[in-house]
């Protein structure tokens, strides 16, 4: 397999950034009081997952990229909060799907994050980790 070179061949990533764009049409099902509110939270939390993954792999190092996963899972606990208050508020909007897709981008968050403390790449990156 090659070695990703950019932080958007990242499956890790790119799964993060399907999750963020879910989110952010999810968030027009709301009640439009919630837009200025709920919603907002919704979306900074959900954007901030793919953003730290690409912050950290620009890092070029093993060490920036784990860090940067490591705040990436604390802000999918926020969006998993928040779209369980959602759920409680709002029984009738859906959201279900977007906790599933969540939990496989936290899986493959802590999993990255493990591989990451396992050691360094042999090429010395952190490309090959996620």
């Amino acid at each position: 397999m090659a070695t990703p070179t950019s932080f958007r061949d990242l499956r890790l990533w790119q799964n993060a950034m399907q999750l963020t764009v879910d989110i952010y049409h999810f968030c027009g099902s709301l009640p439009s009081n919630e837009r200025p509110g709920l919603a907002t939270q919704l979306q900074q939390a959900a954007s901030a997952i793919p953003t730290l993954v690409a912050t950290g792999h620009k890092t070029g190092s093993r060490t920036g990229l784990r860090a940067s996963c490591e705040r990436a899972i604390t802000a999918s606990t926020e969006l998993e909060t928040l779209l369980i208050i959602t759920g409680q508020l709002y029984p009738n909007v859906p959201s279900n799907d977007l906790l599933d897709q969540l939990e496989e981008v936290q899986q493959m968050l802590i999993a990255a994050v493990k591989k990451l403390a396992a050691g360094s790449a042999p090429n010395g990156g952190p490309r090959k980790a996620i």
